[in-house]
């Protein structure tokens, strides 16, 4: 706004509602901020480093192990590995070692990602139910009122059977 709209320090402070010493402080940081090289950066300062820097490829490559051999890989067992490899997190509380993972994991952008109910039901359980749909809507999308190009798929969308009784009526 300084640059671009030709406004004082002042007058920029007040339109963003910002204290004017704030952009003062910004202005004489502005090479530090110009050297950050991570784009979701919130914070200018790394912080302390982790306890669990020291162990960080050993930690990737069990996840990476355990991946590859189709097994779940979740916090506890990253706990369990983490406390494996580090003996002093014995010492720390159980909670403190789940943040200090959790830290870690947001660190190296890994999730943990869990199946819903829904999804936990094997294939072979929904097949009947499957087979009795497609029986139902394929007369229905066969019908020469309908267009292929008006036809969509989203997965994970609830299809409900009454809806083609109310598309009729219209």
């Amino acid at each position: 706004m300084v640059e671009e709209d030709a406004l004082t320090y002042s007058e920029a402070s007040s339109a963003l509602g910002l204290d004017n010493s704030m952009i003062s402080r910004w202005r004489k940081k502005e090479d530090v901020f110009a050297a950050i090289t991570r784009p979701d950066a919130l914070i200018v300062h790394a912080g302390p480093t982790s306890i669990l820097d020291e162990v960080t490829q050993d930690l990737l490559h069990f996840i990476d192990t355990w991946r590859s051999k189709g097994l779940p890989v979740n916090r506890i067992a990253l706990v369990r590995k983490a406390r494996s490899l580090l003996p002093e997190l014995e010492t720390k509380s159980e909670y403190a070692v789940k943040q200090s993972i959790s830290r870690w994991m947001t660190k190296h952008r890994l999730v943990h990602r869990m199946a819903t109910h829904k999804a936990q039901r094997h294939p072979s359980e929904v097949e009947g139910e499957a087979l009795e749909f497609l029986d139902y809507i394929r007369p229905i999308l066969q019908e020469q009122n309908r267009d292929p190009d008006y036809i969509i798929n989203m997965d994970q969308t609830p299809v409900f059977h009454a809806v083609d009784f109310w598309w009729r009526l219209y």
